[in-house]
């Protein structure tokens, strides 16, 4: 049986290069432009890379794959990503695999590597545009450490992660903490109705104990107010 998606890498740490000065010139302007600029960042560090289970199940070949992405895994769990990474590095070398080289970019990512990493989830997707693991991954990437230097980049890296959220929420509806992180790009788009129905679909799908509860509960709150307040719906 497969079992619910588990956060595995906080993003926290891949968000520094984001500038305030820039998300605040894409939010209304008003009194709740702090808030709603301090939850943003609240819930892109409670955004997190998952696995499938199915990733660590021995196939018919017990090939090394597996084994590698096992220890791969364990590995940026202990905060050894750079470890991780030329271990996974070299198996690919041996055995191209999309699976792999997804846990790969995990890796590169938790090392700071982003662009690195965006590359891999970037080279999966060109495999095989229906992996929604690598698209969840990306758009993090894309609305945290890859957000751009000015707006106009901004913009278009929470449009490009909106419409990977989209895609990685065809093949798997009911992913609650993908329908949050809608809920944060439309959020950053001013769409403040679509922000406020994404969450509300999140935490009515989420655990009681996600990690990320609480963040969403505040853009919610953000959401409903501007949209009640004659934002963009």
């Amino acid at each position: 049986m497969r079992r619910p998606f588990e956060p595995l890498i906080p993003l926290a740490a891949a968000l520094a290069g984001i500038t305030l000065e820039g998300m605040w010139s894409l939010l209304a302007a008003g009194r709740a432009r702090g808030r709603v600029v301090a939850c943003v960042l609240l819930a892109l560090g409670a955004a997190s890379f998952v696995m499938q289970e199915q990733w660590l199940q021995v196939n018919p070949r017990g090939g090394v794959d597996i084994q590698a992405r096992h220890e791969g895994l364990r590995l940026v769990e202990q905060g050894r990503g750079q470890e991780a990474v030329d271990l996974l590095s070299a198996a690919l070398a041996e055995q191209d695999n999309l699976s792999t080289r997804t846990v790969l970019g995990m890796a590169l990512a938790s090392t700071g590597q982003a662009a690195a990493a965006a590359s891999e989830f970037k080279r999966v997707l060109a495999q095989d545009s229906a992996r929604p693991d690598a698209a969840f991954q990306l758009a993090s990437l894309l609305v945290g450490p890859l957000a751009g230097d000015n707006d106009t980049q901004r913009l278009a890296t929470t449009r490009e992660a909106e419409a990977l959220l989209r895609s990685a929420l065809v093949a798997r509806p009911k992913w609650a903490e993908a329908h949050f992180n809608l809920g944060v790009t439309l959020l950053r788009q001013l769409r403040f109705g679509e922000a406020l129905s994404s969450v509300d679909t999140a935490l009515g799908l989420a655990d009681p104990q996600a990690p990320w509860r609480s963040e969403a509960q505040r853009v919610q709150e953000i959401a409903r107010a501007r949209q009640g307040g004659g934002g963009n719906q």
